[in-house]
């Protein structure tokens, strides 16, 4: 489909679609693109095109893809203003975007790194949302470089990651902000500007306390708040006047194609897919790692007297068993009761978890180095109690892991969530 545009029109791009670029200039969220150039939008996105002077352009249309002229602008003002602010800021500043779900965050962020690189910025963008970032897979915190114009976030790959563990901050607000302030720390050294794109979780306790939170640990240089209803947010520009942090309330995108839920979780599977790109089964022995997030593989052996204790109690010496401070876990294919459960709790004097191997499968964990960065993400595919070995399918590098984190998350080798888990392998899963 071939298309002549004048000076100034605003198109709506949905994707999937290809637009090439036969004559004059286009903007797409503040990047330039002429004459035998081509833009890419791809399915589940939208992007906002206009056109500097007159254009011819030529569309290839997916399945899914279509254009729409729009009579508003799809860049508001007030968005023009604000990345003309950022850009202007010294190096080393730090910026945070907090915006409801829906509300065109991921595009503002994408404009203003746009319009920085065009100023000679240099830009690096922290993904905070483990849920739905685009620059890193899901479950972590990243840092990505801006190296050249993009029409969309996902263009993008991080050069480090913090492994968070769940796709949702709640109940992860001590990982959530440790991670935002590790990528930070780390943006700051190479970058002139540090976008930081946080979660569309801004309401409820959790998500206003998250929030507060960051402002108090970040203390950003500027924060740029999207509202889809004046007023929604005023929590956080209250406090940003009272602690002085420059600040400036835009409104949300206009004509956005918001996502669907069943949208937001093919496109995590999307991003599942492209970090486990090229991986492989490769074998990790328990005594050669370190274990977070999990009291698995944290312990020490039990001494004589407790295997003794846990004999006599089961019946049968199992395959696989550890203590720690708080508990004793006990791994076996073979099933054991609830009371021979509890028994066995009163003659250690302590609380014993007893899971079969399978419990393990399909757990999603993070592999780390000696730094906690993520070397990659990995599925397990079995645990073997006898050999003390962990199968996983991974990309990862086994020669730089030295930490295995669990996750709350089982996931299919089809990159599909299987379920949460409350911990990582779950109580629930005991035998």
């Amino acid at each position: 489909m071939r298309l002549k545009l004048s000076g100034g029109k605003n198109i709506l791009l949905v994707g999937d679609l290809r637009l090439h670029i036969l004559s004059g200039c286009v903007e797409v969220f503040g990047a330039k693109f002429c004459a035998s150039q081509e833009v890419e939008v791809g399915k589940m996105m939208s992007a906002p095109l206009i056109s500097l002077g007159d254009v011819e352009i030529e569309v290839e249309f997916g399945e899914e893809g279509y254009i729409s002229e729009s009579s508003i602008d799809l860049i508001p003002s007030e968005w023009i203003d604000a990345a003309d602010r950022i850009v202007g800021l010294s190096r080393g500043s730090v910026v945070l975007v907090c915006a409801d779900v829906d509300s065109g965050k991921s595009g503002l962020v994408c404009f203003i790194a746009n319009r920085a690189i065009q100023a000679g910025r240099k830009v690096a963008i922290v993904g905070a949302d483990t849920g739905q970032s685009e620059t890193n897979p899901p479950t972590t915190i990243g840092l990505a470089y801006v190296d050249r114009p993009i029409t969309h976030l996902s263009q993008l790959r991080y050069s480090k990651a913090f492994f968070v563990g769940s796709t949702s901050p709640s109940g992860m607000l001590e990982r959530s902000i440790a991670g935002v302030i590790a990528m930070v720390e780390e943006a700051r050294r190479e970058a002139d500007i540090t976008l930081v794109n946080t979660t569309g979780w801004v309401h409820t306790q959790g998500g206003r306390e998250l929030k507060e939170v960051k402002l108090v640990a970040l203390r950003p240089n500027f924060v740029v708040i999207l509202e889809k209803r004046p007023g929604e947010l005023a929590y956080l520009s209250r406090i940003a006047n009272a602690t002085g942090i420059p600040h400036v309330v835009v409104p949300a995108a206009p004509r956005l194609r918001r996502r669907t839920r069943e949208e937001r979780r093919r496109l995590r599977s999307n991003y599942y897919a492209r970090e486990f790109q090229g991986a492989k089964e490769e074998v990790f022995l328990v005594d050669d790692l370190a274990f977070m997030f999990s009291y698995f593989g944290t312990g020490v052996p039990l001494d004589a007297e407790e295997v003794l204790k846990v004999v006599n109690t089961l019946g049968f010496l199992p395959e696989y068993a550890e203590k720690t401070q708080d508990m004793v876990i006990i791994v076996t294919e073979r099933s054991v009761g609830e009371d021979k459960t509890s028994l066995l709790s009163q003659r250690l004097g302590t609380p014993v978890r007893l899971l079969r191997p399978a419990s393990f499968e399909n757990v999603l964990v993070g592999l780390l180095d000696e730094n906690f960065s993520l070397v990659g993400l990995g599925i397990i595919k079995r645990f073997d109690p006898s050999s003390r070995s962990l199968t996983i399918y991974t990309r990862a590098d086994p020669k730089k892991v030295k930490v295995l984190a669990f996750s709350r998350i089982r996931l299919s080798t089809k990159f599909e969530e299987i379920c949460l888990l409350y911990t990582s392998p779950s109580p629930r899963d005991r035998g």
